[in-house]
């Protein structure tokens, strides 16, 4: 997945984010699985008061259980 959005660390100081990630979902059952995600948001920014604007990375992984609510369903054509 690709995105963007706006950082705002302090008050009047933002700088567009780009987002990508990439995750997968595993599934143990009809109803329960698990999903991986790994995501990386970078943005250009000062690291310090008065400093340069850097390119900044914010990397992130995430693991999650995902439980499917109902568990079973009669699938219906649209």
């Amino acid at each position: 997945a690709v995105g963007g959005g706006i950082v705002s660390p302090k008050e009047g100081d933002k700088a567009l984010v780009i987002t990508a990630a990439v995750g997968q979902h595993f599934f143990f059952n009809e109803w329960m699985g698990i999903r991986v995600e790994l995501r990386d948001q970078t943005f250009e920014m000062a690291r310090h008061p008065g400093g340069k604007e850097e390119r900044q990375h914010l990397l992130s992984a995430s693991l999650g259980l995902c439980f499917y609510i109902p568990p079973s369903f009669t699938r219906q054509a649209l």
